[in-house]
Parts: structure tokens; sequence; C-alpha cells
């Protein structure tokens, strides 16, 4: 039995007390060092082992340690729950050294160590919030009974945590404080005995070996086989063989599974010019046909010239009569010692015969092609015309398995890809077995394999197999144990299949099965229902586990876990969703979860869902109706919703069945949103989330409010209301901080940091900072909100025009997500990316440019969302102005202001920044503009937008120019200068000295007109304006200016003396 200790004192009560005496600093000073002693184990536990939550509690009670040491207030209260604290830190080290197997919970216990995180969370929340530094900044959110709540809630939650933890490991609590030194030096040894075990005979490790397939020679020949004339994707292997010829006479078995190119690779070694220079005599000797050693005997005997009389007889009565000749391996632990003679043999499976001495370095099994070069043996067979998109599906399909490439390569070359990727979804490997023999029929290939006597030995093999077979994820070593798999020594089978080549492990220590291979055994020999109930529990778990923490103590190990089994689920379930299964209703509901998990982690749309629609009647439950339906409705940026109005009517008739409220929240929720994006009916989107909050209010359900506190956030923001958009997301992060939701609080600040009435940029870009580290604290970096939070961070840059620093975010973003996963935040950076390429250039646009503003055309109308397309014309109106098509740029501009208004703020505002500025139209500028510069102002005033309120200024002041009015342009200029210097935005900055250099310069002030423009071109460059760069180096050159001023001013941020200030408004 694990015993941890408790030592601290019991304080009566729930109320806080701001007034409590200060507490003693050894006090402090006593728990900071027991948090630091177990968090130092829990940080070797966690490089170790990848187990969920545990890098959040490390994460969390660093943090805990920096905070109490800064609170002002309730000291008393803090200390006490921090006490309790490493008590159950040390409950978490014991449950990963008494684990089976060792370092990796089982779900059950997860879901305990869950618990306790959300209450470390929640004590995290109330110990920060005593700090001056963050009270000070959470005062106006916390009132005194909202923080006696919280105080009151951590004491409960840590009280059923050790009630728990008792119950899971029997915990004995020790208040001797020797007793606690030696319990602590114990658990240290043997948390280190575990890590080194871990890490140097990992479970993985332990009981894994290398691994593929192998094939084997031709029919008998007695000539040398023919070159391959198409071999790629072996150099390394080819020149490894050759090096060991290089050395002498070597002995080298090539190994791998059916279909791998072995024998190609054996023949590409025949043919090589060193191996043949070195070896006149070279015999190739295909062993298909020989099924007993007098014929394998005879068979190499015709190979190297022995007549088939006496001499053979000879040889065969001589190697029958000795006893110590049982086997192929004795009759070629023989062969190889002759003098000179080289062997060199190709074998299906991972090991080599044992009674040779094979010289070293050994030759891995061979693994599946590299992906160039099964796409250069495709071409090379079928030619390069076919569409790229078909191509690389069709080689998905192989595993880049070489003998697969070269049969479905052939078939594509007389049918045409269109044609055989039809024909795979009725045929599947059939379509690859019409030869006659393992080199043209792959299934025939495979079949040699599941025949070997060591696979059918073993009974429990073929069964892993077999539910191998549909989990294209493969399975862990961590989850063959924990699944509870009917099937008798795991271990054996496992490495029966590994020792077949049946199966491999990836680099990620997954053991996993070819595609083509899965293919032919879930056709010959399927999984029983009965071996498919424990994957589909232990998936269901994991979901569980996910549904019910993500978004505040998500662990990563759980999200990992699920991530690593995405096409396992979607297999595992799939076959779940038929009317005659009895536990229809879980198996849905478990998918709705999936669906969610997709979603939320930007792994994009499950096709799983339109199969659930079909069988909503079967299922007969209320509940699982309406969460299918309001998950259709999540779901609307992945999936058109076909009539809506059907099923907003189906649900509203199933609400009053039902008595949870969360239910109603989440649907009338979904609603408002769908409504909001893809219908622009602004009016019925807020019904809904007014009736989602008052169900969520009356109900007692914060967590339900935050999201549509949130999602009215949103709402607000789109239609340009940024006051409103504010005060709902203020609201959200008040009761995300109350109640521990550090994703829903990451949301809260996005949504803050997005309304534009912040017109500090830098602290905005801080925001986004602390929203990104909130999730990295519940292990949701890298999730949609993170790839969503970097685009609002690339657009702070690109507001203070620091366009190096936007498109690296944006690339970097595009990179990690893709049209099929996270598809919004993909066009997103697709798009703006374009958009920063033609502003910063000159010249004709490359043709990449204008293929990804069609692709992100394309990809909005995949989605069936209109918005996106408005965006992506506004954008072409940029590359029509860049060919000098005018007319249409202005036209296509003002139909998209007609377009998007009252529908979408920014576009609106894009589309006027562009319509404002004078500097874009040519000729008739001014006319155009006019109108467009006083319709910007008005619109910046009305949102409250700061930023477009100088940009429309910055515009009036160029028309004022134009029209020769200097004074009032000069002082607009100058007022503006000051609001873009505060907001540090550099080519507002750069534009408005330009300007005043200018008229400077007119009234010969040249001298401040240099100074000007000298930092004028500094910021130009800072903010990729090269064309304005030359601009000014033009004008340097025509009023002969002395060079020195521009290259003395450049070199750092040169500052205007009060000397030489610009005379404004009469100064």
């Amino acid at each position: 039995m694990k015993t941890v200790t408790d030592s601290s004192p019991q304080v009566a009560g729930n109320t806080v007390n701001e007034d409590m005496a200060p507490v003693p600093t050894t006090r402090v000073s006593n728990i900071t060092a027991s948090l630091a002693d177990v968090v130092s184990l829990l940080g070797k536990l966690d490089e170790a082992c990848d187990t969920p939550f545990l890098s959040v509690i490390s994460a969390t009670t660093l943090s805990l340690i920096a905070c109490v040491r800064e609170a002002k207030r309730n000291k008393e209260e803090s200390m006490h729950l921090m006490e309790n604290i490493p008590d159950l830190l040390q409950v978490v080290v014991a449950l990963h050294i008494n684990a089976e197997p060792a370092g990796c919970l089982a779900p059950r216990t997860l879901e305990a160590v869950g618990e306790f995180t959300k209450t470390l969370h929640m004590i995290h929340s109330f110990v920060e919030a005593q700090q001056d530094t963050v009270g000070k900044k959470l005062k106006h959110f916390l009132k005194p009974n909202e923080m006696n709540t919280m105080l009151k809630e951590c004491r409960v939650g840590l009280d059923r945590a050790r009630d728990v933890f008792g119950l899971i490991v029997g915990v004995q609590l020790l208040n001797n404080g020797e007793e606690r030194k030696l319990e602590m030096d114990k658990m240290h040894d043997e948390v280190l005995e575990l890590v080194s075990a871990l890490t140097d005979n990992s479970v993985s490790d332990g009981w894994s070996m290398r691994t593929k397939v192998s094939g084997t020679s031709s029919n008998s020949l007695s000539i040398l086989p023919a070159e391959p004339k198409i071999f790629h994707g072996r150099a390394a292997e080819l020149e490894a063989v050759v090096e060991l010829f290089r050395q002498g006479s070597p002995r080298i078995a090539i190994l791998g599974g059916g279909g791998m190119g072995k024998t190609s690779l054996a023949k590409a070694v025949l043919h090589d010019p060193e191996v043949s220079a070195r070896y006149e005599r070279r015999f190739f000797v295909a062993t298909d046909s020989a099924s007993t050693r007098p014929e394998l005997l005879q068979l190499v005997a015709s190979h190297i010239g022995l007549r088939p009389t006496k001499d053979l007889d000879t040889v065969m009565k001589a190697s029958l009569a000795r006893p110590a000749l049982p086997s192929v391996e004795e009759f070629m632990s023989r062969v190889v010692e002759v003098p000179g003679l080289a062997l060199m043999i190709t074998m299906r499976g991972a090991e080599r015969p044992a009674k040779v001495h094979w010289t070293h370095p050994f030759l891995p099994p061979l693994k599946q092609l590299p992906i160039s070069a099964a796409q250069q043996t495709f071409i090379d067979i079928a030619d390069s015309f076919h569409p790229s998109n078909e191509v690389e599906q069709l080689l998905r399909l192989t595993d880049y398995m070489p003998l697969a490439v070269n049969l479905i390569a052939h078939l594509v070359d007389y049918e045409g890809s269109s044609a055989v990727l039809a024909r795979w979804e009725n045929e599947k490997i059939s379509l690859l077995s019409a030869g006659h023999d393992k080199r043209t029929n792959l299934e025939a290939s495979i079949q040699i394999s599941l025949s070997s006597s060591r696979l059918t030995s073993q009974p429990g093999a073929k069964d892993l197999l077999a539910l191998l077979s549909i989990l294209p994820d493969g399975l862990s070593d961590v989850e063959l144990l924990q699944m509870n798999l009917p099937i008798q020594n795991i271990r054996a089978a496992r490495s029966t299949l590994l020792s077949t080549c049946l199966a491999y492990v990836d680099e990620g220590k997954r053991l996993k099965v070819l595609g083509p291979i899965r293919e032919h055994v879930q056709k010959s020999s399927p999984p029983s229902p009965s071996l498919l109930l424990s994957p589909r529990e232990y998936f269901g778990q994991l979901l569980n586990l996910h549904s019910r923490y993500w978004g505040t103590d998500n662990p990563a190990g759980q999200s990992n876990r699920l991530a690593s089994n995405l096409a396992n689920i979607h297999q595992t379930f799939q076959r779940e969703l038929h009317a005659g299964n009895p536990d229809l209703a879980q198996a849905v509901r478990y998918v709705l979860q999936y669906s969610f998990f997709r979603h939320i982690h930007g792994y994009g749309y499950t096709d799983l869902l339109p199969q659930v629609e079909l069988l909503l009647p079967q299922a007969c439950d209320d509940r699982i109706e309406i969460e299918y339906i309001t998950r259709v409705f999540q779901s609307y940026m992945y999936y058109p919703v076909s009539e809506p109005e059907l099923l907003v009517k189906q649900g509203l008739e199933l609400l009053p069945n039902l008595t949870d409220p969360e239910y109603k929240c989440q649907f009338y929720r979904a609603l408002g949103c769908y409504y909001c994006y893809h219908r622009n009916n602004f009016a019925l989107s807020k019904q809904f989330l007014a009736k989602a909050l008052t169900a969520a209010n009356s109900a007692g359900l914060i967590d339900s409010a935050i999201k549509v506190l949130i999602s009215s956030a949103e709402t607000e923001g789109i239609q340009g209301n940024y006051s409103a958009a504010n005060q709902y997301a203020q609201e959200a992060r008040k009761l995300a901080n109350l109640s521990g939701g550090l994703y829903a609080e990451a949301q809260a600040l996005f949504n803050i940091a997005a309304a534009p009435l912040d017109c500090n940029l830098t602290h905005r870009i801080l925001m986004l900072d602390r929203a990104r580290d909130l999730l990295r604290l519940c292990n949701m970096a890298g999730a949609s909100l993170d790839h969503n939070i970097l685009t609002m961070m690339a657009l702070a840059h690109l507001d203070k025009t620091e366009h190096v620093e936007a498109k690296a975010i944006y690339t970097d973003v595009l990179l990690r997500t893709s049209a099929e996963q996270d598809p919004f935040n993909h066009v997103c950076c697709l798009i703006n990316l374009v958009a920063i390429e033609i502003h910063t250039r000159t010249g004709q646009m490359e043709d990449h440019t204008r293929q990804a503003l069609g692709r992100a055309s394309s990809i909005f109308q995949t989605l069936h969302y209109p918005p996106g397309g408005i965006l992506c014309d506004m954008v072409m109106s940029d590359l029509q102005l860049n060919d000098g098509d005018v007319a249409g740029a202005y036209a296509k501009l003002k139909q998209c202001v007609s377009s998007s208004w009252g529908k979408d703020a920014s576009v609106v505002s894009g589309c006027l920044n562009r319509l404002a500025d004078v500097k874009r139209w040519p000729l008739d500028g001014t006319q155009r503009t006019w109108t467009w510069t006083i319709t910007y102002l008005a619109w910046a005033q009305k949102t409250n937008d700061i930023i477009a309120s100088h940009w429309a200024l910055c515009f009036l002041g160029d028309y004022l120019l134009a029209d020769e009015e200097e004074e009032t342009a000069q002082n607009i200029f100058a007022a503006v200068l000051d609001g873009f210097t505060h907001m540090d935005i550099h080519e507002g900055r750069a534009h408005c000295m330009l300007r005043l250099g200018d008229m400077l310069e007119r009234q010969g002030q040249r001298f401040m007109a240099a100074e000007l423009w000298t930092v004028a071109r500094t910021l130009f460059k800072r903010s990729m304006q090269e064309k304005n760069v030359a601009e000014i180096d033009a004008r340097f050159a025509e009023h002969s200016l002395e060079q020195e001023s521009l290259e003395q001013k450049e070199v750092g941020a040169p500052v205007l003396g009060d000397q030489n200030r610009v005379p404004v408004l009469g100064s």
C-alpha cells in the first residue's frame, strides 16, 4: 500500500477574509518546497510517459508556487488550500508507479486525475486573484460572494479527490514529518527506477521487432534475369548491399514482406557494375518450385552446372547421408563454406536463418517506397498526364507497397485513373488480383504469408491480424494491453505478426498492417463481433473523458490518444451504425462525441454524421436526436445543412420532451451561430442566442452561459457592433475566470482582441499571447482556436503594417492546416497571403498568386459560405488594379460593398479602405474617392474603429491636397501622424511624413523636408513598400539634397528636434 502524508491544518468556515494576519514566511517556504519536490517527480514522469494531465498538473502547480508568494489577500485560505496539494500530487505519482503497464493509467483512473486537475485549476484561479497585480484587474470581475463560492468549491474538490484517490490506491495519510520525508525518498527512488525502465526498455521497445513482409524469387531460370528497368526508392539499400560485396564474399539476407521488392533489389545487385566485375559467375536460383530438400538441391545443382546424373547423385547421397542436415538452414550453412562464394537470399519475414553467419551490418527488412519513389514508378508506367489528386489517392490506397504500386499503375495506364478509382470502390483489393502468380496477383502474394506455419500455429495472431485489418492507425502497446482484448497471449501474437512481416512497427511505435494486407484480411477473415467490443468500449471511454474535460483540464495525452486513433475510431463506429445493433443509441452518442472532437481540434468533418441521420428513427431516443441536430448545425463550416428549417422544426418539437436544460441551451446556441454565419439573418440569430442565454442562466449552467456570451460577441462583431461585442466578451471572460474555464477565457480574450476598440496594438498582441498561454495550460495548443488566435495576431501585425511578421504567421498556420482539416483558418491565411503579396510587390503578379486566390475561392464554394466569395472578390480587385483594369476593379469593389453591407463589417471596412484611397485610382481618382472617403470616415466613427478613422482622415488629407487645400491638409496630416505614431503604424506614419515633407519642400524648408523623408523611407522599408522607397529616393535625386542626410538618418529611429517641428494649426 502506498502512503502519502498529511500535515495540513484544518480551517473552519468557507468565508474569505482579506484582513487576516500575515502568514509566516516559513510556512510559505515549506509549502513551496513540498510542491517543488513532487513537481520534480511529475516532471520526470511526464518526460517518460505519455500520460494525460501530467504536463497540465506540473505547469499549474509551478504557476501556483509563483502566485502564492505574491498573494496579498486571503493568504490563510490560500495556504490551507495549497497545503493539501502535495499529498494529492504524491497519489498521482503513486498511481503511475503501481500502473499496469508501468506508467500508463487506465481510463477509469484518468477520470479521477482529471477531476483533481480541474480542482487544481480552480485553486489556481483563486490564489491568482489574491495578487495585487492580477487582483486589481479582476476586482471588478469577482464579487466577495463569488470569491466565497470559489473557495468553497475548491475545498469540496479537494475532499472529493482525497476520497476518490483513497478508493483507487488505498491511500494512508501520514502526519509525521519524518515519515513524510522517508516516503518521498522512497517514491523518488521508485520514480527513477520507473523512468529508467520506460526510457531504456519501454513497453513498445521491450517486445518489438524490426518488420516487413517478404516475397521470393521467380520461376527457375538457367540464365541471369534482366536488370529491373523501373527501380526507384531503393538507392540506399542497393548501396548498402554493394558495400558489403566490396568487403569480400558476404552472406546477405534481403528480408521483407510480400510485394516489397526484395527480388527487384536482388536483381539490381546482380547487375551492379562493381558486383558483376568482381563476380564473373553469378547465379540466380528461384526456389518457388522446390518443396523438398532434394528438389532444392537439384535446383541449385542445375544452376551451377552439375550434371543431373552421377555428379548430382553423388552430392545428394553425401548430403542426405549426414544426419546433421535437417533443414534448408543447414544446407545454406554448408554452401557458404565454399571459398570465394558469396550468398544473397531473399526471404519473406523479418528473421534470418539461424545457422548462417550473416555479414554485418545486417540489411533491415525492406519498407514501403518513399512517396516520391512511388510517384516516379507510377509515372514511368502510366505517364504523368493523369490528375494529380487522383494519382495521390490511388497511391495512398497501395500504402506505397511496390507490387501494389506497379499493379495499380498498369491498370491506370490501361483504364485511366478515374475508372480505376471507381472500380476500387466496388472491388477493393480484388482489382489488383487478376494475375496468376505472386508477382501479378497481390492477393496471391499476401496469401503466401497468411499460410505461414508460424501464423497458423498461433491462433491469437490471426485474431490480432483480423482486428488490425479494420484499424488503419494501428495500436500502441499500451492500447493493446488496456483494451482487454479477448486474445490469448497478446504479446506472442504480436511477435508472430512481426516475425512473419504481416505487421510492422511505425516510427510512432504503433503496430500496423499495410493497406493491401488489411483489405485482403477484411475480405477473407474479418474480425468477429466479439473481438470488436473491446476497441468500441476503449474508444468510447476516451471520448467520454474528452467530452467531460475539454477546455478546462483537457489532457495532452488523452487528446493525443484520440488523435492517434482517428481512423480507428471511424472504422470501429462505422461498423456499429446499423439498425440491428442493440447498442445503437450508445454508438450514435459516441459518433457525435467523435464529431465534436474533430471539430474542436481542427480535424475537419466526419462523414459518419449522414449515416446517423438514416438511423434516427431506429435510435428512438429524443436526447440523441436533439444532440444530432445540434451537432449538424455546429458542423456548418464543414458540411452544408440541407433543409435547415425542417431540422429546426424537428428540434423545437423535441425540446418539450427533454428535462435537461443543457440540451435546450446547446440547440438554441447552435441555431444562433448557424443563422449568423450561413444565413446572415442576424435578427433570428440574436433571438436564438437570447433564448440560449436565458436557458443557461435559469438553470445555473455557467459553462453554457459562457459559450452563448462568446457566440453573441462574435455575432455583434460580424455586424460591426464592436462595443456590444466587447461587453459580451468581457462578461464571458469574467465567468470563465470564476469557473476555471481556461479554453473559454482564451475564447473571450480572442473576441476582446477582435473588437478594434483598443488602439494599442502591442497590448492587443500581448492579450492574444495570454490567450495562447491559456490554451497551452489546458493542452489545446494547435487546435482550431489556437489557429484563430494566430490569425488574429497576424491581423494585428497587419494593422501595424508589419507585413513580414504577418506573412510569417499566416504561412505557419497555412502549413498547420488544410482545406479538409480546419478549412476556415486555412483559407483565411491563403487569402491574406495573397493580399500581402499584392500590396508589397511591384509589377506583374506571379501565376502562383492568382492560383492561390482561385484555390481560396474554390474552398469557400465547397463550404457554401457566400461571404468568403465576397472576400475573394475584394482581393481580386487588387489584382485587377495591378493589371491596369481600373474600371473592373472599381466596379467589383462597389459590388462587394453592396453585397456585404450589414452582413460582414470586416469586408465592408476593407472595401471602403480601398475605395477611399486616392493613390489607388489614377486620372479621375479624386472624383472617385471623395464620396467613399466621407463614407469610410462615417463608417469608422459609427463602429468606433480608431485605426480606420485615422486612415480615413489620411485619405481625406490626400483628397484636400489634390484639391489644393494645402493648409487644411497639412493640419490633418500632422494630427493623424500623432495618432499613427501612438499606435505604431509604420506605413501610416510614413505616408503622413511623406506628404508633410512634400509640403515643407514647396515652402522652401528643404532640410526639414529631407529629415521627414528620411524617416518615412525607413518606415516604408519596414512595411515593405519598396515603391514608396523608390519615390523618396527620386525626390532626393531630383532636389539634389545631401545624400549624407539619408544615410545618417536611416540608422536607428530618428526623432525630429523641437526646432524642426512641423508647423500645424497656425503654430
